[in-house]
């Protein structure tokens, strides 16, 4: 009787321990790590789709304003975008800081702005406005727009389909030239400065494409005296002298200019480019100018174009520009009278 007990009481003891392990899944536990078996809970986050920038407007001319001259400043053009932005998960999702606009062209600067506007709302879609500076001196052609936005998740939204064509300027300006002395009898007097000019366009000019048409510069009182257009010469070489030397091959001599005729600078070029860096480079080409017989016979006056008319430095299909040239001379010697000063512009085209 004592064993049938003890026996029961075993039992009962043996069941209150396995009830609670199985309850709490002890033996599954036991099984899933005897064969490499287990499970975790695990949260996932889901977006429903990030910004679609749906369409891109150019809502501006696309023709880039040529530049002014140096007094006018720097000419830009803004160029007005506009696009639209869809978010699934709503407007108020969008990171507006991020709405970004940029222009690109291969060989060109990227014209960007980072900071554009939300303009217009609804519920599942918002408009941007951006203005993206550009300079006069921008290449001419087509121009990619690429636009982009973030949500506030960092989801990102891009369009490139979108393009516009900016067209070709063409201009230059320059500005003055002078000797600090000139006396009779003196050779190779090489001018005080270059003459520089300024591309005010978006074109490249090209080498051998400058020329310059030169006057005698006869005396205002006795106009059979002169100084001979056929006596200066130029070199946009800065080389000590080379504006005065007209020895050697075309790739390095200097020119020596012809009274009326249109003379070539030789391996002149006018790159397009920013020329307020003013570094006689970007954008600028300089000519140095040589007298290279100041005669003996000259006497105390004034000696300009008056007589014969002034001189004409051009590129070819670009505007003229037409300059007058000047010269005093007094007690044997001859002064800087504001020596080859603009006087105006022709808006003519050279197709020659």
């Amino acid at each position: 009787m004592i064993k049938k007990e003890i026996h029961f009481f075993l039992m009962i003891l043996v069941l209150m321990i396995i009830i609670p392990l199985a309850s709490g899944r002890f033996f599954d536990e036991v099984y899933d790590k005897i064969t490499g078996k287990a499970t975790q809970t695990v949260g996932v986050n889901v977006t429903v789709g990030g910004p679609e920038i749906r369409n891109v407007y150019n809502t501006t001319a696309s023709i880039i304003a040529a530049a002014t001259g140096l007094s006018a400043g720097p000419l830009n053009t803004s160029i007005i975008i506009n696009f639209s932005v869809y978010l699934g998960t709503g407007v108020a999702n969008i990171n507006n800081a991020s709405a970004t606009i940029n222009f690109s062209k291969a060989g060109e600067a990227l014209r960007q702005n980072a900071s554009c506007n939300q303009f217009e709302v609804g519920t599942n879609i918002a408009n941007y406005t951006c203005n993206v500076t550009m300079s006069w001196y921008d290449g001419s052609g087509s121009w990619a727009i690429q636009a982009f936005i973030n949500d506030t998740n960092g989801n990102s939204g891009k369009n490139n389909s979108a393009n516009f064509s900016v067209g070709e300027t063409t201009g230059f300006e320059m500005g003055t030239l002078g000797w600090s002395s000139l006396a009779p009898g003196t050779t190779n007097k090489t001018s005080t400065a270059a003459l520089r000019l300024n591309n005010t366009g978006n074109k490249n000019m090209s080498v051998n494409t400058t020329q310059v048409n030169a006057t005698n510069l006869r005396g205002e009182t006795t106009s059979t005296l002169a100084l001979w257009s056929g006596n200066i010469s130029v070199s946009w070489d800065a080389t000590a002298l080379k504006a005065c030397d007209t020895s050697g091959g075309n790739e390095t001599r200097a020119n020596n200019l012809t009274a009326g005729n249109y003379i070539n600078v030789t391996m002149a070029n006018l790159t397009k480019g920013n020329y307020f860096s003013n570094d006689g480079n970007t954008g600028q080409e300089d000519f140095y100018f040589c007298i290279k017989i100041v005669g003996s016979d000259l006497t105390s006056q004034q000696y300009s174009t008056a007589n014969e008319g002034v001189w004409t430095i051009r590129i070819l299909l670009t505007p003229f520009f037409y300059i007058v040239y000047r010269r005093s001379k007094k007690k044997n010697h001859l002064e800087n009278q504001g020596l080859l000063n603009i006087i105006s512009y022709k808006n003519r085209i050279s197709h020659e």
